[in-house]
């Protein structure tokens, strides 16, 4: 992890991934042909060359980290029923999905979250609960 991103996740507000994945600079090798960013549980963060000093998108993959070292789908749910986003698959069916599953809303609200202190402090709270049920 560059020293960039090391500062980046010590600036997070709220838990995050541990210990912290690898990030590489590059394309995902989910999303060929496409140089996209992803989160490639349990291997690597992949970050493309327009991602690599975008803190938005570094989170946002870390929170899709997090989802899978720790959320269940009990958490999952419960998360989607406070958010009331749509009953609807949690993860992408193909890499192409036209459609947000909501782990992309998930994403993006928690990069959000580790951005601004004083926004969603409830998935605050619900990842830090799951983080240490976990261990």
């Amino acid at each position: 992890m560059t020293l960039r991103h090391r500062r980046w996740t010590r600036q997070a507000n709220g838990p995050l991934p541990d210990p912290p994945p690898k990030i590489i600079k590059g394309c995902c090798p989910s999303y060929i042909p496409h140089c996209l960013s992803c989160c490639n549980h349990p291997n690597a963060i992949y970050l493309n060359k327009w991602d690599w000093k975008h803190r938005p998108t570094l989170y946002h993959e870390l929170v899709h980290w997090f989802d899978y070292q720790y959320l269940t789908d009990a958490d999952r749910e419960e998360i989607r029923r406070h958010y009331g986003w749509p009953e609807m698959s949690w993860w992408h069916q193909t890499p192409s999905d036209a459609i947000d599953p909501n782990c992309e809303r998930l994403a993006r609200a928690g990069t959000r979250m580790y951005l601004h202190p004083r926004q969603y402090k409830w998935l605050r709270r619900k990842f830090r609960a799951a983080k240490e049920a976990a261990c």
